[in-house]
């Protein structure tokens, strides 16, 4: 048996050497091979049985270490992880193995200030070994930029530095990459490490630095660098794909585009096609971009109610079209944000007009709201549609909403003719709103993940207390999370905190004479309820609202899109815009 597992781990088969260890569990042998196994393959949770069976056994460093580990990626036990990586980092023998893992738990738990502080001391005690400063500088890249970048620009301080000794110092020999690096080199050179090291900084460490100036939005840098290294980068598709978001950034379309491509042409990932739909929708080539944005479901397969399903109505499509679907019975179903279904909602008028009844189960929180809609419409257009709580059990053929575009065929001037299936609540006439003491003005400034990605979507509080708290406006708040919203000043109503579900939102959004919003479904549903709508948006914003140069959108033709360029701009035409809508509506 032994032997076996010894053959199946060394050839690198590390399936076979786990199913062989299952087989033999009871063995302290089996148990670590098992461990071992299991870590090469990814699996922390295989890993962790085997890991804590081992441990019982040898207490030492090294199992003590892929143990915790094993909490941290396989269950999330930070609490347990972290006491065991604070044992092992007083062992100064093994200290740097130690800090390295542990400095990627912490940043795995969200902890950087941990993590930032074992990168610092792992740098301090080698500081020539670019790999630490690398990580070192990985620590704050998606929340910290300006640290990312500086430590960055001090990795390459370093380089040059070991540069500059090694042609001074030909016979010299240095550690500052690992052998990995080393195997990178394409051609002799009088000195390999100098070549290994610039060939380091043209790959990994400039490209992260462009990429840094573009969440930075220091444009033109951005740009410049990017150009600079396409020499050395032809094969590397990260670098082409974040490439095209800067230019696509600047409003170089075609420039985006093609990058793009280059990108999926080195390697067709769902990654680069999903931003290359981003790209064709936000220009208006809806079209060829609602087909490339089907790759989203590479990311939803554990999210979404059946893939097999989606194949199925996939495999009908492109064997028949839309015809596929005529006379049946199709359920719709939500895998995305609640922005998205409210968004796409109005494509279920086209597939009503195509299938014999459409079953639509929205997310638990939607459900009550569509489905009061559905039953106070006067309206034929959703005639054969029913709400869905859960997932119905007989049905023809199933599909995402946000895939409607595609399987019913809907063109990019269909669009904004179809109607929505969320009730449009009955307008004010001008005597309701004479008889109002003021007007009712709506905010919402901020989503948990709305800083996460480089589409950075939040305002700050202060930003509308300056443009509102002297307007004697009635302001009403519709935010539900932040810590703002524990301690909002006393001329800002929170009915915010009595939403349970969309529909609860619903009834005070009918109240409500215009909305500032950020980027949120809570917009999406002004928009929806044909409430007027002010749109905050910062200057790198989603697809939806159009060009970067002139932003309008395709689903909510009527948002009135505001533009942060910097403060007095966007509150001054905060102000006015809103005073227009309010004076509009007397």
């Amino acid at each position: 048996m032994q032997d076996k597992i010894l053959y199946a781990f060394f050839s690198e088969n590390y399936a076979q050497t786990l199913e062989l260890c299952n087989s033999h569990s009871d063995s302290l042998f089996a148990q670590e091979f098992g461990a071992l196994s299991a870590i090469k393959l990814g699996d922390w949770t295989k890993a962790l049985g085997f890991l804590e069976k081992v441990y019982q056994h040898k207490q030492n460093a090294f199992w003590k270490l892929y143990l915790a580990k094993a909490y941290v990626y396989g269950t999330k036990d930070f609490a347990k992880a972290f006491a065991m990586f604070n044992e092992l980092l007083e062992n100064q023998e093994f200290f740097d193995e130690v800090a390295l893992e542990a400095g990627f738990s912490y940043k795995c738990a969200g902890r950087t200030q941990e993590a930032g502080d074992l990168f610092r001391q792992l740098v301090e005690r080698h500081p020539e070994n670019l790999e630490f400063w690398a990580n070192y500088a990985e620590v704050y890249f998606d929340n910290y930029p300006k640290e990312s970048l500086e430590i960055h620009q001090k990795l390459c301080e370093v380089a040059k530095g070991i540069m500059k000794d090694l042609k001074d110092n030909p016979k010299s020999q240095r550690e500052a990459l690992s052998h990995s690096l080393e195997l990178r080199l394409q051609r002799a050179n009088e000195n390999p490490q100098i070549d290994s090291i610039n060939n380091y900084l043209n790959t990994k460490i400039y490209p992260q630095i462009a990429y840094l100036y573009l969440k930075l939005f220091r444009l033109d840098e951005s740009s410049k660098l990017f150009h600079s290294l396409q020499e050395f980068n032809q094969n590397n598709a990260p670098f082409w794909q974040n490439f095209a978001k800067t230019l696509e950034l600047t409003s170089d379309y075609q420039g985006a585009y093609e990058a793009y491509q280059k990108a999926i042409g080195i390697h067709p990932h769902a990654t680069y096609y999903f931003d290359l739909a981003f790209l064709l929708m936000r220009i208006g080539e809806f079209d060829e971009g609602v087909k490339h944005y089907e790759a989203r479901l590479y990311y939803a397969n554990d999210a979404s109610f059946s893939s097999r399903h989606y194949t199925q109505s996939l495999d009908a499509f492109n064997k028949h079209g839309v015809d596929a679907f005529k006379g049946k019975k199709v359920v719709v179903f939500c895998e995305q944000g609640f922005g998205d279904t409210i968004m796409y909602a109005r494509c279920l008028q086209k597939l009503c007009g195509i299938a014999k009844e459409v079953l639509f189960a929205p997310q638990t929180a939607l459900y009550s709201l569509f489905d009061y809609s559905l039953k106070k419409f006067e309206t034929t257009d959703f005639g054969n549609m029913r709400i869905q709580k859960d997932i119905p059990v007989k049905f023809d053929y199933a599909m995402p909403v946000c895939s409607l575009p595609v399987f019913c065929g809907i063109t990019k001037d269909e669009i904004p003719l179809l109607k929505t299936p969320i009730l449009v609540p009955t307008k004010k006439t001008k005597k309701d709103s004479l008889k109002a003491k003021k007007p009712k003005v709506g905010l919402f400034w901020f989503t948990p993940k709305g800083d996460d990605s480089n589409l950075k979507r939040n305002f700050d509080l202060g930003f509308l207390i300056e443009a509102f708290e002297e307007s004697g406006y009635e302001l009403i708040s519709f935010q539900v999370e932040g810590e703002e919203v524990k301690n909002l000043p006393s001329f800002i109503i929170n009915k915010g905190k009595d939403f349970g579900t969309w529909f609860d939102t619903y009834k005070v959004l009918a109240e409500i004479d215009c909305m500032v919003s950020i980027d949120t479904a809570i917009a999406h549903l002004a928009l929806a309820m044909e409430i007027p709508t002010i749109l905050l948006l910062s200057r790198r914003f989603d697809w939806r609202w159009g060009k970067f140069e002139n932003p309008s959108s395709l689903f909510w033709p009527n948002a009135n899109i505001i533009v942060h360029k910097d403060r007095e701009q966007a509150l001054d035409e905060l102000k006015t815009k809103t005073k227009e809508i309010l004076q509009a509506k007397v």
